[in-house]
């Protein structure tokens, strides 16, 4: 998974490389090595996940982030290796979600 910050290129570079962790605690965000957290995103701040093709050819996968009751929302945009990579994430959040609704 590529992380796109700021201006989005076309094409991410192999030093914008991350991997995402998906638990039921949220979605971390660490360098290719796993040496480094980047970014937390816990469960309860998830307001939106989708999956969508740019138009040039790459599957991303957009995390909108914020607090109920802000109006103002962060959105993150990875860049997956292949439709089904990002189909994989996004069902594992909707399953983790679906789990925990259930249990309320």
């Amino acid at each position: 998974v590529l992380f796109r910050s700021g201006k989005l290129q076309v094409s991410a570079t192999e030093e914008n490389k991350v991997t995402l962790f998906v638990s039921r605690y949220g979605i971390k965000v660490m360098d290719v090595g796993g040496q480094e957290v980047l970014q937390r995103h816990p469960l309860h701040t998830i307001a939106q996940l989708i999956q969508y093709n740019d138009g040039f050819g790459h599957q991303n996968i957009a995390v909108k982030i914020g607090q109920v009751g802000k109006h103002v929302y962060q959105c993150f945009v990875f860049q997956c290796h292949s439709e089904d990579q990002a189909q994989a994430i996004c069902n594992c959040v909707r399953r983790i979600f679906d789990v925990i609704a259930a249990k309320s």
